[in-house]
């Protein structure tokens, strides 16, 4: 997806599941406090604890979303 649609209010399965990504990978790899990620994203820090809540129940029952995070994190680590 294009990066600008992390940032919209749409609810398409691949837009939410690749701004719930991003909240977790920030939540996890940053000191930001859940406000401030969500403030960035257009979101309430309850959206974002939701976020992170439901990838980290996802992450051990999908290969894919496994995959795509391990994958995102090598990047994220490499720059």
């Amino acid at each position: 997806i294009e990066v600008d649609q992390i940032f919209t209010k749409s609810r398409k399965r691949e837009v939410s599941d690749a701004r719930q990504m991003v909240m977790y990978l920030a939540k996890k790899h940053t000191k930001m406090p859940l406000k401030a990620i969500g403030t960035r994203l257009g979101r309430t820090h309850a959206t974002v604890l939701y976020a992170c809540r439901l990838i980290d129940e996802r992450l051990p029952l999908e290969k894919k979303l496994s995959e795509d995070i391990a994958r995102l994190e090598t990047e994220l680590l490499s720059v």
